[in-house]
């Protein structure tokens, strides 16, 4: 029989069993570092940078909050050498280093310590959407554990064929869709998802028959306004799909029932109007701003096939068939058509030519659980006596999981073998020994010339930008990537149009820099510090040409 009679209320021992689950996903995030931390001893040669996973980004993030620390609250992308004009992006980062400023001064401890918080708050928002939904404590519970660690079959397909850039495999790319992956990658990826949770909330009651309540300051109104305000502000490409499906349910029940419901409609007024001024304010900073547009064009278009989409959904969807089924046939208002139409809200919305793309698939997961948990509820427990379920969970819990292993530790793999083709998330010590020389040195927005690898984290451990530091963030980014790299095969009177290009004042030849190349435009610069493998050159505005 299905459960459709509502209570929110949670007792203590939930929200305990909550806590508990949630402490225990979060550390489980934090082992690869654990692992590192063990393997690289005090006095070793290797630094770990500050991120493990997705970590251009996660280094971009780190450098909005020195940003923010340094009292910035508008952002201007570090990781390129132009100036630009501030804009609010990715906001949340300014706030935690403006929090920065009354305690200790790491964007990089900052970034993990609002990682934990954000991810904790996510948890807690996934079962508060299941408590919204479901009466019994066990149907609320499986929905958490699907919705928070369900996973696809892409850990098949990578031990089957490997990982390529050019086959987007969406539980192992794309850490939105998944609440699990998304702890494991920044801040703003699980605060998305937790608004998401909270909005859904509060939506799927709206639509409930017999449903009666009216928006106002004195219940859920205020929340969802304010929530929505929130996901503005972090996770603007988020509010379509959700803003579309809402009023895709209004229209559908305005041709059933024959007549437009207008608490529906002041319900969504209070959910989507908050957020309209902003989105207005990004509209025209994509327009007017040279940098933002080239961010945003230059992310990527990271969609994956439909049948990849649909292997990366793997068990979860597969659990889910007969209640997404009987959503589609029967298109009931009481959760099913709300959810079915914010699931092929998203997926459609991906696959227009937006330049968002993949940004529209955050919360993915949650549709998708709540389908797989009524199929659970509703199908499969007629054919699992009581007595044989705890089996079944043990088996195929561990089958959500085996995708975000794979993501969880292959950034270490390298690392594990001995040290040998490691990523830029790991740089040998001689160049941290550089950045705090360059750091006591120089002010902000120096430029300095280094790497990509090393390039990248020049924003986060100084006051520095590079020439090229970010695939996106970068202006002209392929350009200014192949400039850098041809500097260091140059020599003579063909190394003084990049440096003066871009007005270098410092450059950074070590390991990184060798395999480009020799380096031997660094002659007529002037020795500025020195390590045993890393060296700093001063640029003279004097170079004999």
């Amino acid at each position: 029989m299905q459960e459709t009679t509502y209570s929110g209320f949670v007792a203590r021992a939930e929200w305990r069993w909550v806590f508990l689950v949630s402490v225990t996903l979060l550390l489980f995030t934090f082992t690869p570092f654990i692992i590192v931390a063990v393997l690289n001893p005090p006095g070793a040669d290797w630094q770990f940078m500050g991120a493990l996973h997705d970590y251009q980004d996660s280094a971009a993030s780190m450098a909005r909050i020195r940003q923010g620390a340094a009292g910035q609250f508008l952002t201007q992308f570090a990781h390129t050498p132009e100036s630009q004009t501030g804009a609010l992006v990715h906001p949340i980062y300014a706030l935690l280093g403006q929090a920065s400023r009354f305690s200790i001064q790491s964007p990089i401890m900052w970034f993990h310590l609002g990682r934990m918080v954000v991810s904790i708050f996510m948890y807690v928002a996934i079962y508060h959407l299941g408590a919204s939904i479901w009466v019994k404590v066990n149907t609320r519970r499986i929905f958490f554990v699907i919705a928070t660690i369900g996973s696809g079959f892409g850990w098949l397909y990578a031990l089957l064929t490997g990982i390529s850039n050019s086959v987007v495999v969406p539980d192992l790319m794309i850490p939105q869709i998944s609440p699990f992956f998304s702890a494991g990658v920044n801040v703003h990826y699980p605060l998305t998802i937790a608004c998401l949770a909270w909005l859904a909330s509060v939506i799927v009651p709206i639509f409930r028959p017999g449903e009666t309540l009216e928006p106002s300051v004195a219940n859920e109104g205020l929340m969802v306004f304010l929530v929505s305000l929130l996901l503005a502000f972090v996770y603007p490409d988020a509010l379509l799909p959700i803003g579309i499906a809402y009023v895709l349910s209004i229209g559908v029940h305005l041709g059933v029932q024959r007549k437009l419901s207008t608490r529906e409609i002041r319900w969504g007024l209070w959910i989507l109007v908050p957020a309209l001024p902003l989105i207005a304010y990004y509209l025209l900073t994509f327009v007017n701003n040279a940098a933002v547009a080239e961010w945003i064009a230059q992310r990527g278009d990271r969609v994956p096939s439909l049948p990849m989409l649909l292997l990366s959904l793997g068990l979860p969807l597969l659990i889910a068939l007969p209640a997404l089924y009987r959503a589609g046939r029967r298109f009931e208002a009481d959760g099913d058509r709300f959810m079915l139409l914010w699931l092929l809200s998203m997926i459609i919305t991906m696959y227009l030519p937006l330049k968002l793309n993949q940004y529209f698939l955050a919360g993915l997961m949650l549709p998708v659980a709540y389908f797989a948990t009524r199929a659970v509820v509703d199908f499969w427990f007629g054919y699992v006596k009581r007595r044989y379920r705890g089996w079944v969970y043990v088996t195929i819990v561990p089958l959500f999981l085996l995708s975000h292993i794979l993501w969880l530790y292959l950034p270490i793999v390298p690392i594990v073998q001995g040290w040998s083709n490691v990523d830029a998330n790991v740089l040998e010590q001689d160049y941290v020994d550089a950045f705090d020389y360059l750091d006591s040195e120089i002010r902000a927005g120096t430029i300095i010339l280094a790497s990509p690898d090393v390039s990248t984290w020049i924003p986060v451990w100084t006051d520095g930008r590079p020439v090229y530091g970010h695939y996106a963030e970068t202006v002209d980014a392929q350009s200014s990537r192949q400039a850098v790299r041809e500097w260091y095969t140059l020599s003579g009177d063909d190394c003084l149009p990049l440096l003066e290009r871009y007005h270098v004042a410092y450059v950074i030849l070590g390991p990184r820099e060798n395999r480009i190349g020799s380096g031997q435009c660094v002659r007529n610069l002037i020795l500025a510090a020195s390590s045993d493998n890393v060296n700093v050159y001063a640029v003279s505005r004097n170079i004999p040409r």
